[in-house]
């Protein structure tokens, strides 16, 4: 697992799948502890309905309702507070997962895994790791088209992922200032979170990209 390419980057996360990986231990940059607490000065994911922005051969009517929307589309909603929200496919309900973005070179988008999962997995992390580039912003600042990828532990060596083997999913090489934990690993501080995030975009397969769409209508909005 190298990262999260199109398409995973809003929905996924959303969902939850990506941090299911991190409680199964993959190589990615997890903490105990917050690295980053919302405030003022906290960068801006303009909130509405996102999309993936690589989907060329996904067409629909945006201004319909959301419920209309196909598959293809693979829509989120980020609310006011910055949290990623997804309809699960089966059950309808919807999945809420809270974010804060960090300022830095690239960003570092911070997720807390929900309760209910760090729960069925003693020990596991309670904070995951992406970095963010901006792509656009709005005329307040906001941010309205970016890329996304996993912060990683370091590289893997050849053939790993073709192995079948769990240990050679996590690097022997970790980034400067990362301790390997339990099949992920943990940064000794925001800078060297920040060296791992910028490093690791040269080992995605593809880096995510999501879009802002439009605003959520109210109905359209998750209860709660």
């Amino acid at each position: 697992m190298r990262g999260f390419g199109r398409g995973m980057a809003i929905v996924r996360l959303a969902s939850g799948a990506a941090l299911g990986l991190a409680l199964a231990g993959c190589n990615m940059v997890v903490s105990d502890q917050p690295w980053f607490e919302r405030n003022a000065a906290s960068p801006v994911i303009k909130s509405g309905i996102w999309g993936a922005a690589d989907k060329e051969d996904c067409t629909f009517d945006s201004s319909a309702p959301l419920s209309e929307w196909p598959e293809c589309s693979e829509p989120a909603i980020i609310d006011a507070q910055g949290n990623f929200n997804s309809r699960d496919k089966t059950s309808g309900d919807w999945r809420s997962i809270t974010a804060v973005v960090g300022g830095g070179d690239p960003m570092i988008l911070q997720f807390a895994l929900p309760q209910e999962m760090v729960s069925q997995a003693p020990g596991a992390p309670s904070y995951l790791y992406f970095a963010l580039r901006p792509l656009a912003r709005d005329a307040d600042g906001r941010i309205t088209d970016m890329r996304i990828w996993s912060v990683m532990c370091g590289p893997l060596a050849e053939g790993a992922e073709q192995s079948g083997d769990p240990k050679a999913m996590v690097t022997k090489q970790p980034f400067a200032g990362l301790t390997l934990k339990d099949g992920n690993c943990q940064a000794k501080d925001i800078p060297a979170l920040t060296g791992a995030a910028a490093r690791s975009e040269a080992l995605q397969d593809k880096t995510g990209h999501g879009h802002w769409i439009r605003d959520a209508r109210p109905e359209e909005m998750p209860a709660g």
